[in-house]
């Protein structure tokens, strides 16, 4: 598609996007082009003219094709200064209701493309590269578009994860986007992860004293969050197309395929080459501040559908990021064969695989662990990462805390005083037992 035809595209839908009133239409028209140029006057004055009788019947590709014919139009396009869509909006120039359950949300209200842009202090343009729209992974002009660091990880189960980190400049839009907007959205009560004000000490209560403990674990969860699910989260919100296509593409990203193709691959497999294939389809990156609420976000018809199976059997469930959790007494305990692989049928329904080597099934008589937290009879800490951090210390205090620093921690101080405080949060008096031995610890003085 041509400049020209695109231009004249934009007009039409602009001019669709509300009613026939003449100043109605040259508003919208001038946000398109960002300007009011004179000729402007005349194009809106004939297509009224023309498609009076039927504005809104009227197919956009006539309108597109007649705005092209009029003769102010070509001539725009001979000028030192043709016409340009500075502030493209292909659908709609308003915001769509929201639904009732987000009645009191108040995200932004974001109509144009162009009110994205003055909300973040960017030019249109600018926008525009930092999206990634346009982008062909073809090997040409692929640095240009990179906004992403990346950093394959080996994970302790086995296989293998990508890091990608955005860049500084997309990195504080990002953090405005979920400050400003997504936050203003509640997950579902059940989602205990990346929220302010929750933590794995309040997920883990949920399930103490339960006959039965079954825990699930989401296999690869954020990149099973796929870019149309996000589109389809922003368009609930009410964003109209084209700004549902912008926030898209700034909350979700697609590997480059020299990234994938750079990866260490000692004993390429089958789950390898899909594993390649789904980052190279637009999903939340692990590393970008949205991602952790945008997945909670999309995971909200998954709670809500095992939220209601919990309950239907007498117990509890409850999600911190990919692990899940269901609890109960009696009923759930003899449902628990049934239960399992129902579990699995709602999570693959909602577009999500669970991890079958990470399922766990714990009774009354075993020890029951959510989160890393013991959940038997009250909150409790694993008695061997306890006995580690203890010994830990206790070394530290004899023989001098470098020579116990074997992960080469940048500030190892900061790291055990971590540990502590998290021993603490769980067990106030095993924490303080702790700190009693940190206190004996002769650390050096910085040179």
């Amino acid at each position: 598609m041509t400049p020209k035809v695109r231009t004249a595209k934009a007009l039409a839908h602009a001019l669709l996007a509300g009613s026939a009133d003449h100043d109605s239409a040259m508003e919208r028209c001038a946000q398109v082009l960002d300007q009011h140029p004179p000729w402007l006057t005349y194009l809106v004055r004939s297509i009224r003219q023309q498609f009076k009788h039927e504005w809104h019947a009227g197919s956009l590709s006539e309108m597109t094709a007649s705005i092209e014919r009029l003769p102010d139009y070509q001539r725009a396009w001979l000028s030192k200064s043709p016409p340009r869509v500075r502030r493209p909006n292909l659908s709609s120039l308003a915001m769509a209701p929201r639904p009732q359950a987000l009645s009191d949300c108040a995200p932004p209200d974001l109509a144009t493309v162009g009110a994205i842009a003055d909300w973040l202090v960017l030019p249109p343009e600018r926008l525009e590269w930092l999206t990634g729209i346009g982008f062909r992974d073809d090997g040409q002009n692929v640095e240009a578009f990179r906004h992403y660091q990346y950093r394959w990880l080996e994970k302790r189960s086995g296989g293998r994860r990508l890091l990608e980190v955005p860049k500084s400049r997309l990195r504080a839009i990002q953090r405005r986007i979920l400050h400003e907007l997504l936050e203003h959205i509640p997950p579902h009560e059940a989602a205990q992860g990346f929220r302010k004000g929750r933590s794995c000490l309040g997920n883990a209560e949920l399930h103490v004293g339960q006959k039965i403990v079954l825990h699930f674990d989401l296999q690869d969860f954020f990149l099973h969050v796929r870019g149309a699910r996000v589109a389809g989260l922003f368009r609930t919100l009410g964003y109209p197309e084209h700004v549902t296509r912008v926030l898209t593409g700034l909350c979700t990203h697609r590997a480059p395929s020299s990234v994938i193709a750079a990866a260490s691959c000692d004993d390429p497999s089958q789950r390898d080459w899909e594993l390649g294939k789904r980052y190279q389809a637009f999903h939340l990156p692990q590393g970008a501040p949205t991602s952790p609420y945008l997945a909670n976000l999309c995971a909200f018809g998954l709670d809500v559908r095992l939220h209601g199976l919990a309950r239907h059997l007498g117990g509890n469930y409850s999600r911190y990021a990919d692990d899940l959790v269901l609890s109960g007494g009696d009923e759930m305990a003899r449902a628990v064969e049934r239960l399992m692989p129902l579990v699995g049928a709602i999570a693959l329904d909602e577009g999500f695989r669970l991890n079958h080597r990470k399922t766990r099934v714990m009774r009354q008589g075993t020890r029951q662990i959510v989160t890393g937290i013991v959940v038997n009879q009250r909150p409790n800490l694993l008695r061997a990462e306890y006995d580690a951090l203890k010994a830990t210390l206790f070394n530290c205090a004899r023989d001098g805390a470098q020579r116990q620093n074997l992960a080469g921690h940048q500030d190892f101080r900061a790291h055990l005083l971590g540990k502590i405080a998290s021993v603490r949060h769980i067990h106030a008096q095993k924490g303080e037992r702790l700190m009693e031995i940190f206190r004996r610890i002769a650390w050096e003085q910085p040179a």
